[in-house]
């Protein structure tokens, strides 16, 4: 009885798990398709258009970048290395689209096609830029030059050493031969051949002006690198001290003019020059071995020959007395003798006789006229 009962007992109780088992599954599975399904629409709503706009513009771009960053022997053609040389160089590594190739020792370039843009005949070649912004500076015999990012030749290398530009004047360099100096400018063109033991600062004498030595004489060269003054002068004062525009040049112990375009006015003849204006209002008085004469801004007009010389208007109006070896004369407003030097006297020409004055001649006594022609008096 009693198996019977446990056996009954373990019956149901089997029934009963077995009847509670399948409950579980069948609520379980609902609640993992539900949220299954929800998050696949949003996945697959967001990624699509994503997918189809955004990255097909950020792979246009990238591709676009991509390709300018790429270098220009890349996007057209491959370099050509050169052949026939006794040293190729890396392509690119002087200069892009450039290699540097030697022959007997001699540098020089090819380009991206093989072909010679700087022929090999320079001992050494330095880097562009590092002298001038699209120059490189080029080295033959110990002499320098320059070319340009075309390979041209602009200056020959034919200087010992090239100054920094604008050190003397803008856009100009200076250029040394042989311990001489002249210049070049922004292109690369000699202006000034070097020439000169010495160059004075620009515009430190005159605005435009640069003063030049050379064997111990003094010129001048302009704005544009010529000579507008030779050197030939011991020295050149400044403008201005006598005349306007004028300035005294010296050579050997003589002085004389050069006015501001360079040419010379005055040749240096003389030993004293006094200012313009005692005598009259545009002439100077000169010296020369003691003599007098007169100089105007145009040139001579009275050579040295006077030992005095009065002022003009004392005898006549225009006129000045003049003496010479101790004779007189009269000197006219143009500088011309009318009266020669021959008199041991002269008279003025007085109120009583405003057209004659009384002159002593090797002690004979008479009168001139105001031509300076000898004249009777009228009661003769």
């Amino acid at each position: 009885m009693k198996k019977i009962y446990i056996i009954t007992v373990l019956i149901l109780l089997s029934g009963s798990l077995l009847a509670q088992a399948p409950k579980k599954p069948e609520k379980q599975p609902k609640a993992p398709k539900e949220a299954v399904e929800k998050p696949k629409k949003e996945t697959a709503a967001k990624p699509k258009k994503e997918t189809a706009e955004k990255p097909k513009k950020e792979t246009a771009e990238k591709t676009k970048k991509e390709t300018a960053e790429k270098p220009a022997a890349e996007n057209k053609k491959e370099f050509v290395l050169p052949t026939g040389y006794d040293y190729v160089g890396t392509p690119h590594a002087f200069k892009k689209g450039w290699c540097e190739v030697q022959r007997n020792h001699k540098t020089g370039f090819t380009n991206e096609s093989g072909q010679e843009v700087v022929p090999t005949r320079y001992d050494m070649v330095d880097p562009f830029n590092a002298y001038r912004k699209g120059w490189a500076m080029v080295h033959l015999n110990k002499k320098i030059g320059f070319i340009n990012e075309d390979g041209k030749e602009i200056t020959p290398p034919m200087y010992d050493e090239v100054k920094p530009f604008g050190q003397y004047r803008k856009e100009w360099a200076m250029v040394v031969m042989n311990n001489r100096f002249g210049f070049i400018d922004k292109s690369g063109k000699e202006i000034t051949p070097p020439i000169y033991d010495e160059v004075k600062p620009f515009g430190q004498y005159k605005s435009g002006w640069g003063m030049v030595v050379r064997k111990d004489k003094t010129g001048f060269i302009d704005a544009a690198g010529k000579e507008i003054v030779a050197p030939k002068y011991d020295a050149v004062d400044p403008f201005g001290g006598i005349r306007k525009d004028w300035a005294m040049v010296h050579l050997n112990e003589k002085i004389g003019f050069i006015d501001a375009t360079g040419k010379e006015i005055i040749p240096p003849l003389y030993d004293e020059v006094e200012p313009f204006g005692p005598y009259r209002t545009d002439w100077a008085v000169v010296y020369l071995n003691k003599k007098i004469g007169f100089i105007n801004t145009k040139g001579v007009v009275v050579n040295p020959q006077y030992d005095e010389v009065e002022f003009f208007g004392v005898y006549k109006e225009d006129w000045a007395l003049v003496t010479k070896n101790g004779k007189y004369g009269f000197i006219n407003a143009q500088g011309i003798e009318v009266v020669k030097a021959v008199y041991d006297e002269i008279g003025f020409f007085d109120a009583e006789k405003p057209d004659l004055a009384r002159v002593v001649e090797n002690g004979q006594e008479y009168f001139i006229n105001k031509h300076g022609k000898k004249a009777k008096l009228k009661d003769e």
